[in-house]
C-alpha cells in the first residue's frame, strides 16, 4: 500500500467474541497503519485503542457469546485511516463521564472503565453509531498528520 491512495480501500475482518481474538485485529492494524506511513508511536496507540474496542464488542456487545464476530473494518483513504468495529449484540453506550482517577485508586470506584477514556486519548476522532444491522460500531479515526481530512 505505501503509496497514494486515489479511492478509499478497505479491508474487512471477522473474528469470533474469544479472548485473545483481538491480538488478530491488533496485528492487521499494525500492518495497515505502518503501511500508511504512520510513526510506531501512533502504530502502537492504534493497536492499544483498537484492542480496547474489540474487547469492549466481545464483552458488552456480544455478551462473549462465541457464535457472535466481531467485525473490524480498516477504511483507507490518503489523509485518514478509519477502523470500524461492530458487534452483533445488544449494543452498548459509551460511558457519559470520565472515570475518576481518585475513586478508582480509593476503592470507591470499579478498577474497570478505563477503555473508552483510553481510546479517545490513543486516536483522533472516537464515534459510536447503532450498526445498520443491529449491534454498536464504534469507529476509530486517524488522521494523518499534515493532512487535510474530507470528513
Amino acid at each position: 500500500m505505501n503509496k497514494p491512495v486515489s479511492t478509499e480501500e478497505t479491508i474487512e475482518l471477522r473474528i469470533p467474541s474469544r479472548a485473545g481474538s483481538e491480538k488478530i485485529a491488533m496485528a492487521a492494524a499494525a500492518v495497515v497503519a505502518k503501511d500508511m506511513g504512520l510513526p510506531k508511536e501512533r502504530v502502537d496507540d492504534l493497536t492499544t485503542a483498537l484492542a480496547e474496542a474489540v474487547l469492549n464488542a466481545m464483552e458488552h456487545g456480544n455478551s462473549m457469546n462465541e457464535k457472535l464476530q466481531v467485525i473490524v473494518t480498516f477504511s483507507i483513504t490518503t489523509d485518514r485511516l478509519l477502523v470500524s468495529i461492530t458487534d452483533q449484540g445488544q449494543g452498548f453506550l459509551p460511558p457519559e463521564q470520565t472515570p475518576s482517577m481518585q475513586a478508582k485508586v480509593a476503592g470507591d470506584a470499579p478498577a474497570r472503565g478505563w477503555g473508552w477514556f483510553l481510546m479517545e486519548q490513543l486516536v483522533d476522532r472516537v464515534e459510536v453509531v447503532a450498526a445498520p444491522s443491529g449491534g454498536t460500531s464504534v469507529r476509530l479515526v486517524v488522521i494523518m498528520e499534515g493532512k487535510n481530512t474530507h470528513e
